[in-house]
């Protein structure tokens, strides 16, 4: 019997993820996340559109609700089946996405 999949979008960036929403309840919004990406690209922030399987959903949903956005991010990228970008910006999301996580892209993050 195989898993259900889920398909969820948001923004991440190089401190992990921001939003991680159901993908029916994302669509709506794909342009605002999109603009909000375009406003923080400096931190490499990305629109996704990801497809996990429920039981991976679940970890990256119990881990955001740590705060540890990082490890979420990671896990996610990890655990995806699926990984999409806007038809506009594939090659830029790309790029950043092999980079992210990492506090060190965020040109104003200090290490105190």
């Amino acid at each position: 019997m195989s898993e259900k999949i889920l398909k969820f979008a948001g923004i991440s960036d190089c401190h992990g993820i921001e939003s991680f929403t159901p993908f029916e309840e994302a669509k709506g919004e794909m342009n605002f996340l999109y603009f909000r990406a375009q406003a923080n690209r400096q931190r490499h922030a990305v629109v996704y559109i990801v497809s996990l399987k429920e039981k991976d959903a679940n970890k990256v949903k119990q881990i955001l609700d740590k705060k540890d956005f990082k490890t979420a991010l990671v896990l996610m990228k990890l655990q995806a089946v699926t990984v999409e970008f806007p038809k506009r910006e594939v090659a830029e999301y790309k790029n950043s996405w092999s980079l992210i996580p990492n506090d060190k892209l965020d040109p104003y993050w200090s290490a105190e």
